[in-house]
């Protein structure tokens, strides 16, 4: 094999070889080996910092509370509560049809409901649900829970 003086130089540091200034050898020599090392500790870095960012365990319902894009800050019982129980429980639960024998359509039949926690608990009991076709959406029980929580307010 012949040998070149240029490669054998790299590849076997024991012969020595004079230096020339005006060639590049060294400066090459001395680039590969940073770039591999610079490569290295970047990859290392990288990958370390996406270990970190993957710990982070908090998500947005265990810090803001409720059901993503759930708004249960200023529930009123005209504009959301009554809508909620008419979409949901007035075909049994109103003085027109009483099929349930326990209208509450209006604030004074539903208040002591309210108050009592029994409309909560109601509307929360999964092994008898209400309405009875399944439990409404959690968003939905949760505006009547924070109405309820805030005082049931005729507001």
């Amino acid at each position: 094999m012949l040998a070149h003086p240029k490669t054998d130089a790299i590849l076997n540091p024991s012969t020595p070889q004079p230096l020339n200034p005006s060639t590049p050898q060294l400066l090459n020599l001395l680039i590969d080996t940073f770039m591999q090392k610079f490569w290295f500790l970047l990859l290392v870095l990288a990958s370390s910092l996406l270990s970190v960012q993957s710990c982070y365990y908090d998500n947005e319902q265990d810090l803001y509370g409720g059901v993503d894009g759930c708004d249960t800050t200023a529930v009123k019982y005209s504009a959301q509560v009554t809508n909620l129980l008419e979409n949901n429980c007035y075909a049994c639960h109103s003085v027109a049809s009483d099929v349930a024998g326990s209208p509450f359509d209006t604030y004074e039949t539903l208040l002591p409901l309210a108050q009592s926690g029994k409309l909560v608990e109601r509307i929360n009991d999964a092994a008898n649900p209400m309405p009875p076709t399944g439990l409404m959406p959690d968003c939905d029980r949760l505006k009547i829970e924070a109405w309820v929580n805030a005082g049931a307010l005729k507001n």
